[in-house]
């Protein structure tokens, strides 16, 4: 009787307000706010301690509350990539990149958690589409690695996951 139309995105206001602020500022990293609730500064503070343990659990309980809070989502993958569970953080980033094909948080690290778990080629694929000239650290890593990849040149799998994780580190370095 009535045909399934395409997927509506809800939108909060907070999406709203954080698209605006995410328009003009563009970062990759996890430093950007979850949002103004004091759960939400609670799951920042954490992460800026380097507590994932205990921002994991507080970051699915929000999740829960509000399936379609992007950064909280973006910020469990990027806790569960810290806490060495590659598989669950993937999955993260999977249901991430399914509507957002184009999200470079989740491009970046989703392309980190391949490469930890030896996954050289598909990681490689991943960043190729990663494109955010507004991290320029982060950006050059990544060409210099695909360049490094497409001409079989030096450099292990642990190095080329060194040479991104120290370009996400100078670049939070450059942004604050």
């Amino acid at each position: 009787m009535f045909k399934k139309g395409p997927k509506v995105q809800s939108f909060t206001r907070r999406d709203l307000i954080f698209g605006i602020l995410n328009r003009f500022q563009k970062r990759d990293t996890p430093r950007d706010r979850t949002g103004f609730s004091p759960e939400a500064r609670e799951i920042d503070h954490l992460i800026q301690k380097k507590d994932f343990q205990k921002a994991i659990p507080l970051l699915r309980t929000l999740l829960q509350k509000s399936p379609d809070h992007l950064q909280a989502k973006q910020k469990l993958g990027y806790c569960l990539l810290q806490q060495k569970d590659y598989e669950t953080s993937l999955q993260v980033f999977e249901e991430i990149l399914k509507d957002r094909e184009q999200d470079n948080f989740s491009l970046l690290y989703y392309g980190l958690a391949l490469a930890k778990l030896g996954k050289k080629n598909e990681a490689v694929e991943t960043w190729k589409k990663y494109f955010n000239i507004d991290q320029p650290y982060i950006q050059r890593a990544i060409n210099i690695q695909i360049a490094l990849y497409e001409t079989d040149g030096p450099g292990s799998l642990d190095d080329m996951v060194e040479s991104i994780e120290q370009a996400i580190t100078d670049q939070e370095r450059e942004d604050w």
